[in-house]
């Protein structure tokens, strides 16, 4: 799933900016595509300072 999907009617239903919109749901999104790409989500994880095991 692509993050900008779901932050469109975030931003144009509630009135949220693009980018506190995209934060929101960015946590949502990773989750939900950790399964499906796991070497990628590993390497964000280490590139974001957290533990990818």
């Amino acid at each position: 799933m692509a993050a900008k999907v779901p932050v469109y009617p975030l931003g144009t239903r509630y009135r949220i900016a693009h980018g506190i919109a995209n934060a929101l749901i960015f946590p949502h999104v990773f989750a939900v595509n950790a399964s499906a790409v796991p070497e990628k989500t590993e390497m964000i994880c280490r590139a974001m300072g957290f533990d990818a095991s």
